[in-house]
Parts: C-alpha cells; structure tokens; sequence
C-alpha cells in the first residue's frame, strides 16, 4: 500500500511516515486527497453556508491539508511568468511572493469568494467535485511528456511512477463521483473544465519548455476556481 502513502505524502501534509521510494501508479490515487479536499470544503458550506467565512474556512482548511503547497505554486508560476526567460527557473526554486504571484493569488480569491456566495442555491454534496476534479486533472497534467529539466521532483514523478496509467483512474473515479452527485451534466461541467486547465496547462508548458512541479499545483486552483464557476452557471440546482 505504497501507493496511497506516496501520494499523501507528495500531496498533503498528513504524516504518513517516511517514502523513499515514490510508489508505482502514484496518480491513480490522487482523488484521495481530492476528496479530503472536498470533505474540508463540504463542512465549511454545512457549517458556514455560502458566505464569506465559509469560503475562508474552506479554502483556509485545505491549505492548511496541503500545506498551501498549490497556492504557492500558483505565485511562483506568475512570478515566473513576468520574469525573463533566463531568469525564470530561479524565481520557480526563490522562497517568498513576488508582487505579480501576490496580485493574481488576490484575484483567485476574490473569484472563489464571490462564486462561494452565488453557490447557496447548489447541494452541499457539490462541494466535494471542485478538489475532486482538481486533483484529477493535475493527474492528467502528470501524462505530459514534456517536463521542465529544471524541475527535479517532476522529473523524479515522471521516472518512478506509471502515470499514464493512474491518471486514467483517477480521472474515472472523479467523472463517476461527479455523475452520481450531478447526473450526466457532470460530463460536461467536467470537459469544460479540461478544456480550460488544458489552454493553462498548454501555455505553461510552452513558457517553461515543460511541467513542472509548480505548474502541476497551480492547475489545482485554477481548476477549482474553474469547476466551480461552470457548476454555478449550468447546474444552478443539483439532482442529487
């Protein structure tokens, strides 16, 4: 059972204990942390409903399960993406927030607050899909061949683990979830958000000449911010 240690342990701050060896079809199970994602965010809305300090406790809650390791990806790839193109390797590996990744993390959370308020009307079973797809699709990002040499832990993810393979998986486990939670319009909440992360996922790989560990968190927030607009705007009322 290396599988699900590897994965908590590269995806969320819960002590698992030591990996020194990253286990095979790692990314069939990133919906784990995706459904811890999405119970944080379920008792944030039945606790706190759709205001603003709902979306805080939810968002708050699941960085505190992550460790922010996503938002701070999503600073370092706007950071990097101002930088020159020599330098932007550097700003990747650089500790702190430059004022572009501070500016843009201000936005995503403007964003998730005003759709966490416009999201009363929806179940709170829907809660749990954002951080549920959001880790599948960043098991989709993990298929990219092409990976930034400047990112070692991609490099090592790429060479220790099977991803093709698990990322079909977890994909499959999110689309059901979100089918029994949703109905069939699942399927296209959940294209729409594909084809979205993909244009992001396609220009960052195009800016950093491959993934990398950075741009493979960012996509996390960005689908979650993504998911839960197109949710909002076709599935006003759930089914289930």
């Amino acid at each position: 059972m290396n599988n699900p240690r590897t994965v908590l342990a590269l995806f969320t701050r819960i002590p698992v204990g030591r990996i020194s060896t990253w286990g095979h079809y790692t990314a069939a199970w990133l919906w784990l942390p995706g459904i811890l994602g999405g119970i944080v965010w379920y008792l944030a809305f039945q606790l706190f409903g759709s205001t603003d300090i709902g979306m805080i406790a939810a968002v708050g809650g699941e960085a505190v399960l992550t460790g922010g390791i996503h938002w701070r990806g999503f600073v370092k790839i706007f950071d990097a993406w101002t930088a020159k193109p020599t330098e932007r390797s550097q700003v990747r590996s650089q500790w702190g927030a430059g004022a572009v990744g501070i500016l843009f993390v201000v936005l995503a959370l403007m964003a998730l607050g005003t759709l966490w308020q416009h999201g009363g009307a929806l179940v709170p079973i829907v809660w749990m899909m954002p951080p549920l797809w959001a880790r599948a699709l960043a098991a989709w990002a993990t298929t990219w061949r092409r990976v930034d040499d400047s990112s070692a832990w991609m490099a090592r993810l790429a060479r220790e683990t099977n991803l093709g393979s698990g990322a079909w998986i977890t994909l499959a486990v999110a689309l059901v979830f979100g089918a029994v939670a949703l109905g069939f319009q699942a399927i296209n909440v959940f294209g729409g958000s594909l084809i979205i992360v993909g244009l992001f996922l396609w220009w960052g790989v195009r800016l950093f000449r491959g993934m990398n560990e950075e741009l493979l968190l960012a996509s996390v927030i960005l689908t979650e911010i993504v998911a839960l607009y197109l949710i909002i705007i076709f599935m006003p009322v759930a089914v289930f």
